[in-house]
């Protein structure tokens, strides 16, 4: 099993908003966003937004983990990015299962 675990301190947040054609020629928004994380000045992963569903598979971009969600997942993990610390993306390889995730912490603990 290769499990890739990167630590992560920055991100910048894209929106994007594309016109699609649909069935009948109909033209609608699709949505996204994207996070670029980094660790210190290297780009260490990245997390991506759809609005689509089923969402697309995880996946490694030069050896960068790029975890895929529904985009209605959005303002939970902003909200973790903003509250918690440190902070690490995995991706297993294997089976590319990804996780957001966070270290242990005391109960109740105030961040600084």
């Amino acid at each position: 099993m290769v499990l890739i675990v990167k630590e992560f301190d920055k991100y910048y947040l894209n929106f994007f908003s594309m016109n699609e054609k649909g069935k009948h020629r109909r033209i609608y928004s699709k949505a996204s966003a994207s996070l670029s994380l980094f660790f210190k000045a290297y780009k260490v992963g990245k997390i991506v937004f759809y609005d689509e569903v089923p969402v697309r598979r995880n996946k490694t971009f030069s050896k960068i983990p790029v975890l895929n969600f529904h985009i209605s997942l959005m303002s939970d993990i902003m909200d973790m990015l903003r509250n918690e610390k440190p902070l690490y993306i995995q991706l297993n390889t294997d089976n590319w299962h990804g996780v957001l995730s966070t270290s242990a912490e005391p109960i109740g603990e105030l961040e600084p």
